[in-house]
């Protein structure tokens, strides 16, 4: 014997940011039908039709906006509203920071470096070392970025071997390239 289980419709209500918006009203239909509401619900809602194979119709109500209506389908069983013109929590300096803080840290030890190449004359093999090593790690922190992924196996003498992937391979080749003019 099949027991057959009665049939489920989630619907969740999301900003332009794809965050859930709490204190929505969630309406729903079924075949014409008032069934009810969710009022105030936290983004997301669960109804249950009387039949398998009911039309379902759910409005969306937020804070004065223009409702949203979908119809769903009879074998629909979940519904995302987007109110494209909600941003309930925009995205702040502090998140774009976390997000990517190496390409912020990769662009900062790049400028130390090339501010350093310019204040030191007639740099020192320290020196050069120094600032060869702050712009080879903010090349590779700044890579980290860049979506893919980069291999590099690198001799230096015939007992030395650099294998090296991603950023720490953008590291390898700008800190063991050789530079214009230091032959």
């Amino acid at each position: 014997m099949t027991r057959q289980f009665n049939r489920q419709v989630l619907v969740y209500v999301r900003d332009a940011d794809n965050h859930l918006v709490e204190g929505s009203t969630i309406k729903w239909k079924e075949n014409g039908q008032d069934r009810g509401s969710i009022d105030p619900s936290d983004g997301h809602g669960t109804l249950t039709p009387v039949h398998q194979k009911s039309i379902v119709e759910v409005t969306v109500e937020y804070d004065g906006l223009q409702p949203e209506t979908r119809t769903l389908a009879a074998d629909q069983n979940n519904c995302t509203i987007v109110f494209p013109s909600l941003h309930l929590h925009p995205t702040t300096w502090t998140q774009i920071m976390e997000k990517h803080f190496p390409a912020f840290a990769g662009i900062f030890f790049i400028l130390i470096a090339i501010i350093l190449a310019f204040v030191f004359s007639n740099p020192n093999p320290l020196q050069i070392h120094i600032i060869l090593a702050l712009f080879s790690l903010g090349g590779g922190a700044f890579g980290s970025e860049i979506p893919g992924l980069l291999n590099v196996n690198l001799t230096i003498t015939s007992k030395f071997v650099i294998a090296a992937t991603g950023a720490a391979a953008i590291f390898v080749i700008l800190y063991f390239a050789v530079p214009a003019g230091a032959k």
